[in-house]
């Protein structure tokens, strides 16, 4: 149980830096950028392989191609201009692209 609190701890921490940065960010770069040591820093306490892709592209000649911001390991990030959030369309449409891409980087049944 002291596990779990913990964790917990450590993720609002985490949260409560990610939101200083969103703040400070200009757009999606300044973000992106500002943020980077904050994610590297949690997976490496996670034992989670924190190597970065950029523009890591999936679906490459499929109807659904598209183009993960971050992609640490096995960890998606999709970063989004600070305001996006503000609206429910804007948190609506970037929980899609995440979802879409993790089914495209998940093998599927058949492939085992």
């Amino acid at each position: 149980m002291a596990e779990k609190v913990i964790i917990e701890a450590d993720a609002k921490e985490v949260a409560d830096k990610i939101v200083l940065a969103a703040r400070a960010a200009n757009n999606e770069e300044d973000l992106r950028i500002n943020t980077e040591h904050i994610i590297k820093n949690v997976l490496d306490r996670l034992g989670i392989a924190n190597y970065v892709h950029y523009e890591f592209r999936t679906g490459k000649g499929t109807l659904v191609e598209g183009r993960i911001d971050a992609f640490y390991g096995r960890v998606v990030i999709e970063y989004e201009k600070p305001s996006t959030f503000e609206q429910p369309a804007g948190f609506k449409h970037a929980k899609e692209q995440v979802i879409g891409y993790i089914e495209q980087l998940t093998p599927s049944v058949e492939d085992y």
